[in-house]
């Protein structure tokens, strides 16, 4: 059984062992455009592919592995609280696991409010990619450096591949409603918030491991989530017309 803070491969290093735009920060991101480019280069053959449904499924799958992996790595190796191992403070209470679990089913079956769903939290993951400040004490020695990537951007090229190969658009009611989901999700972050201490659920209190987006928001929980609810609110709407840009021969289903 590892103990908190553990040197194996399940447990944790020192912080600073990732560090931001190092060759491990810069290659998955590079890997993920390129796979991204290519699934848009050869969207026809792919769609025509017979087995195509096989290739969704087993993406389903690896999202699934991404995502409950982590959990299994926290009852095995424990939470990396070192002073505090409160295994409350892992709770599935976060946007990129929502949108990692909705990317699962989205896969399977072609739901458009799924895909609405996962669409708008795309750019939430987006900058998880870009300040990766949980993964500090884990770089590519460690299985939560792989885990993380694989958490984050699978459910990013699940939305691009279904853009790509399925045709799957996003509109502008999806946009809303995929607001008001995050509202209601963010009802228990808020109390595991006050009633769990050193919990942060949503980022909108206590601290964050490294520089984030997330950790450059002042005030408290109540500011921070005004400020988020702004910010996620216009993020939305630079999504929903990038892609009347991007796809504006399809704008009517827009």
């Amino acid at each position: 059984m590892y103990e908190f803070q553990s040197e194996g491969f399940f447990g944790y290093g020192e912080m600073g062992d990732f560090s931001y735009w190092s060759p491990a920060h810069l290659i998955p991101i590079f890997l993920l455009l390129a796979a991204i480019t290519a699934t848009f280069r050869f969207r026809e053959s792919i769609a025509s592919l017979k087995h195509e449904g096989r290739f969704r499924a087993a993406l389903s799958f690896a999202i699934f592995l991404s995502e409950s992996s982590y959990y299994w790595r926290v009852l095995y190796a424990g939470s990396g609280h070192a002073d505090e191992p409160n295994l409350l403070l892992m709770l599935p209470l976060q946007v990129c696991e929502w949108g990692a679990i909705c990317a699962i089913f989205m896969l399977l079956t072609e739901n458009k409010t799924l895909f609405n769903f996962n669409y708008y939290l795309t750019v939430l993951s987006v900058a998880a990619c870009i300040t990766p400040g949980v993964i500090m004490t884990t770089g590519p020695s460690y299985f939560r450096y792989y885990q993380y990537w694989g958490e984050h951007m699978l459910p990013i090229y699940a939305v691009c591949y279904m853009m790509a190969v399925r045709g799957l658009r996003p509109d502008y009611k999806g946009l809303w409603k995929t607001i008001f989901a995050l509202i209601l999700l963010s009802i228990p972050c808020v109390i595991a918030n006050r009633n769990i201490p050193g919990a942060s659920y949503m980022y909108l209190s206590g601290e964050t491991y490294g520089d984030t987006f997330a950790s450059m928001i002042p005030g408290g929980m109540f500011e921070k989530y005004l400020i988020f609810f702004v910010i996620t609110v216009s993020l939305f709407h630079i999504e929903y017309f990038i892609a009347r840009k991007l796809f504006r021969e399809e704008s009517h289903g827009l």
